[in-house]
C-alpha cells in the first residue's frame, strides 16, 4: 500500500456530552458515526463532518491528505433551549432568576400543594413584543382559570413573563392562540391545545419560547420540582441531557450516551420529568435494560404516581418484561409526551380498556397535531356538552372506512369479508385510535344494509367523452354505498325541483376529467324535503332548500374556519367533496328527481316563505352555486363603495360577479368578452363593456372608460376551458 492510500487518523471530541458526530464520504456515504466522541482512520479524501446536540446541526467539510491525520478535540458547541440552561446557548441569567423567584413565591406553606410556573420569555439575540395573552390555562372540564390573565408578572425589558400559582392535582390544558405564517389579523390566529400535568408534592414548570408568530409551546420545556423547593437550573450536564433527550425523541432516536442517561435517571429524584424523558430515551435503543428501567419506573411510580406519563410507562415496562397485567386505574388524561401517547394507543389495543371511555384521553385521539414532542391537539371546542365524544366517533368511523376501502380495494375483496376477520384492538391498533373508538365504527359496517334497487328514481349520467344519458337510478338512502355504505342520519333525502348545468359538469362531459362512466351528474340543487335522517334538528319534511354545491360537517377544523370547500370529514380520499363530481367523494349528483344531502342542518338554506320562494324559484336556482361564486370573487378583489373593477369574462360566473361589484358598491364595472350577446346582457344592467375580438390593448380600453389604464380591482372568471385568438391590431 503506498502512503497516498494509506489510511488517515481521524479524530474527534467535544466538550458537550452526548454531542452526535457524523462522517459521510464523496460517495454521501457514512463513513463512521459516534456519541461524544470519533477515533478512526479514513481513507485520503474529502469529508463532510456534521455535529449535531439537541436541535442544533452544524457541517463542514475536511480534505484529508497523507499525514498526521485531523485532530479536532474540545469543541465548542452550544445549542438553544427554551429554558434558561447554563451550557445552552440561549441562557440567561434574568431569566434564570425570574423562574427562581416564580417558584418560590409558591414553597411557603408546606402543605404538598401541586403548583404550576410558566415562563414565557425571548430567546437571546430576539425581541418580540411578549403576548401571555395569547396563552390559556384551562381546567380538566376545559374550562378557563378564573384571573389567569390578570395575573402575568411582565419585565418587557428583560423579555420575560411569568404565572404562577396553586392547583389542584390533575389534568390541566395550556391553550395558545398562534398566528400562523403570512398572517396578520388577531381573529386568523390558530389555537392549539397542550397537554399539562401537576401531580402532588410537585411544581410544574413550562418553558415557553415566544418568536415572531408569538408563544411557541411545541418547543416548550418542562420540568418538576418538590414544591417545598424553589426550581433550580439543573448540574449542567443534567440539564443538557434532558434537552438532548427531548431532541432525540423528536427524531425516534437515542441520542443519549450511557453517562448521560445515568445522569438524567438518577436525577428523578428532584425532577422526575428528567426520570420520565430518560426513560422514553431508553427505550429507544435496540437492547434497553429492562430491568434497571423497572427500577425507574418503581422509583417514578413512588414520586408521582398520578402522572399519566408514569402510568403509561409503568403499562409498558410490564409488558416488555412479560409482567401479568395489572388491573390499575385507566387513563383518563393525555400524557405530556406524544411518545408516552403513542405508546398509550398500542397499549390500549393490547389491554382494552386502557384509555377511560369518554375521557378528555380518548375525544382527543382524532385531534391530535403531530408536530411537537409533547403532546398538542386542535381544541375540543363544541357548544353541546360532550359533542367532543360524538365527533370522535365519527372521525374514527371514517379512518375505519377509509382503512377497510383501502385494503378491501388492496385485496380485492368485499368490505363485510374484511369486517369479519378484523378484531377490534387490531382495527385499533391499525388506525392508532382507542378500542372504544372502533368498536362502534365496525358494528355500524357489519350493519350495512345494501342499497334497495329502485326505478322510481331518474337522473343525468355521465356516459363516455360527449355523452350523456337519462337513466333510472337507486332511490336514495341515508347511507352512502361510494363509501361503505356510510350512515347519514344528520342527512335528509330531497325532490329536486330545480337545477343547473354548470362549467364544471361540461368540463367532465368534455372529457376533460377522470370522470368514471355512470356517475350521476349536478351539483347546483334546489329541492323539498321528503325525509329526514334521525339526527337532524332543524330542517323538517317539506321546507323548501337551497344546497351549496360543496359538501361540509361543518364541524371540523377546516369548517370552523370557514375553509369548507376543503372539509375534512366528507371524502376519505382527500380534503373536500361535492355533488356529483368526479373525485369528490362518490356523492350522488342533483340532476336527479331525489338526491341525499348529508349534514342537512349546517348545508340546507331554508327559504322562510315556499309560495314567495316558489315563485321565484328559476333565480333561487342561482344560490346554489353561480351567483355566490360570482360574489366570493368580488369579494375577494376587494370590491367595495366607489370602486373601479374589471371582470374578464361574460358568462353566467362573470355577470353574478359584475352584479355583486354593483352590491358591493362598485363605482364602474367593466366586463370583457368575445361574446357579442352576453356583452349585451352585461350593459343591460350597467355595466361598461369590452369586445375584446375588437380590441387587443386592455389598458387603452379601460382608460378611455375611467380615465386611467388601471382598476382598483379585477376578477377572473374565465374558467377552465379558456380560448385565446391570434393578435390582431385596430389601427
Amino acid at each position: 500500500m503506498s502512503n497516498s492510500d494509506r489510511p488517515i487518523p481521524l479524530r474527534l471530541s467535544s466538550t458537550l456530552p452526548g454531542m452526535e458526530f457524523s462522517v459521510v464520504d464523496t460517495h454521501f456515504r457514512q463513513v463512521t458515526r459516534g456519541l461524544g466522541s470519533v477515533d478512526t482512520h479514513v481513507p485520503p479524501g474529502i469529508y463532510r463532518i456534521e455535529m449535531r446536540a439537541g436541535p442544533r446541526v452544524e457541517t463542514c467539510l475536511v480534505s484529508l491528505e497523507p499525514g498526521p491525520g485531523y485532530v479536532d478535540q474540545g469543541i465548542q458547541f452550544a445549542f438553544p433551549a427554551a429554558a434558561p440552561l447554563d451550557g445552552t446557548s440561549t441562557s440567561l441569567e434574568a431569566h434564570q432568576e425570574a423562574a427562581i423567584r416564580a417558584s418560590q413565591q409558591l414553597t411557603d406553606g408546606g402543605d404538598g400543594v401541586p403548583r404550576l410556573v410558566l415562563l414565557l420569555r425571548n430567546l437571546p439575540g430576539t425581541d418580540f413584543a411578549l403576548h401571555p395573552e395569547r396563552l390559556l390555562l384551562l381546567d380538566s372540564a376545559l374550562r378557563p382559570l378564573a384571573r389567569f390573565a390578570e395575573t402575568w408578572i411582565r419585565e418587557e425589558s428583560q423579555g420575560w413573563a411569568a404565572w404562577s400559582g396553586q392547583l389542584a392535582s390533575g389534568g390541566y390544558v395550556l391553550r395558545c392562540a398562534r398566528r400562523a405564517a403570512g398572517e396578520e389579523r388577531a381573529e386568523q390566529r390558530t389555537a392549539i391545545d397542550q397537554s399539562i400535568w401537576v401531580s402532588g408534592g410537585w411544581q410544574t414548570l413550562v418553558f415557553v419560547a415566544n418568536g415572531e408568530r408569538g408563544p411557541d409551546p411545541a418547543s416548550a420545556s418542562i420540568h418538576m420540582a418538590k414544591v417545598e423547593e424553589p426550581w433550580m437550573p439543573q448540574a449542567q450536564d443534567a440539564g443538557l441531557a434532558l434537552e438532548i433527550a427531548l431532541s432525540g425523541l423528536r427524531q425516534g432516536r437515542c441520542l443519549v450516551p450511557d453517562d448521560l442517561m445515568s445522569l438524567l435517571l438518577s436525577a428523578k429524584f428532584v425532577n422526575p420529568m428528567l426520570g420520565i424523558v430518560g426513560a422514553h430515551a431508553l427505550l429507544l435503543r435496540a437492547r434497553p435494560n429492562l430491568q434497571h428501567l423497572g427500577i425507574v419506573i418503581d422509583n417514578l411510580v413512588q414520586l408521582a404516581g398520578d402522572h399519566p406519563d408514569v402510568l403509561v410507562l409503568a403499562q409498558e415496562v410490564r409488558h416488555r418484561l412479560h409482567a401479568p397485567s395489572r388491573n390499575g386505574p385507566s387513563v383518563s388524561w393525555p400524557p405530556m409526551l406524544a411518545s408516552s401517547y403513542r405508546m398509550l394507543l398500542t397499549g390500549d389495543a393490547r389491554q382494552p380498556g386502557l384509555i377511560k371511555d369518554r375521557s378528555i384521553a380518548e375525544q382527543v385521539t382524532t385531534r391530535l397535531i403531530d408536530e411537537s414532542v409533547w403532546t398538542m391537539w386542535h381544541p375540543l371546542d363544541y357548544p353541546i356538552p360532550g359533542y367532543g365524544y360524538v365527533d370522535a366517533l365519527q372521525e374514527a368511523d371514517r379512518r375505519v372506512q377509509g382503512y377497510l376501502s383501502q385494503i378491501a380495494e388492496l385485496e380485492d375483496k368485499p368490505v363485510h369479508e374484511l369486517i369479519d376477520t378484523m378484531p377490534p384492538a387490531e382495527m385499533a391498533h391499525r388506525t392508532s385510535l382507542p378500542v372504544a373508538l372502533v368498536t362502534p365504527a365496525l358494528e355500524s359496517r357489519r350493519r350495512a344494509v345494501p342499497p334497495v334497487i329502485s326505478t322510481t328514481n331518474r337522473g343525468v349520467v355521465y356516459v363516455g367523452p360527449g355523452k350523456v344519458e337519462v337513466e333510472d337510478l337507486e332511490y336514495p338512502r341515508l347511507e352512502l354505498p361510494e363509501q361503505n355504505h356510510r350512515p347519514l342520519q344528520h342527512g335528509v333525502i330531497l325532490k329536486v325541483i330545480a337545477t343547473n348545468i354548470g362549467g364544471s359538469d361540461q368540463h367532465m362531459v368534455r372529457g376533460r376529467t377522470t370522470a368514471p362512466p355512470g356517475l350521476t351528474l349536478g351539483h347546483e340543487i334546489t329541492g323539498e324535503v321528503v325525509e329526514v335522517g334521525r339526527d337532524v334538528e332543524f330542517i323538517k319534511v317539506g321546507d323548501l332548500v337551497s344546497v351549496p354545491f360543496n359538501i361540509a360537517c361543518g364541524r371540523c377544523r377546516n369548517c370552523k374556519e370557514r375553509n369548507a370547500g376543503v372539509c375534512e370529514n366528507v371524502n376519505p380520499a382527500r380534503d373536500g367533496a361535492a355533488y356529483g363530481y368526479v373525485d369528490m367523494g362518490g356523492w350522488h349528483g342533483g340532476q336527479a328527481r331525489y338526491v341525499t344531502v348529508p349534514y342537512a342542518d349546517w348545508n340546507l338554506l331554508k327559504f322562510p316563505d315556499r309560495d314567495q320562494a316558489m315563485a321565484k324559484i328559476t333565480d333561487l336556482a342561482m344560490l346554489s352555486d353561480i351567483f355566490p361564486t360570482g360574489y366570493h370573487g368580488a369579494h375577494s378583489a376587494g370590491v367595495t363603495t366607489g370602486s373601479t373593477v374589471y371582470v374578464a369574462g361574460a358568462g353566467p360566473v362573470g355577470l353574478a360577479c359584475a352584479t355583486s361589484c354593483h352590491l358591493l358598491g362598485a363605482a364602474a364595472v367593466i366586463v370583457g368578452d368575445m361574446n357579442a350577446e352576453r356583452l349585451a346582457q352585461a350593459r343591460s344592467f350597467g355595466c361598461e363593456t369590452i369586445d375584446l375580438s375588437q380590441h387587443d390593448n386592455l389598458s387603452e380600453q379601460i382608460e378611455q372608460i375611467v380615465g386611467l389604464p388601471e382598476v382598483d380591482a379585477a376578477v377572473d372568471c374565465v374558467g377552465f376551458e379558456a380560448r385565446s385568438r391570434p393578435r390582431c391590431s385596430t389601427r
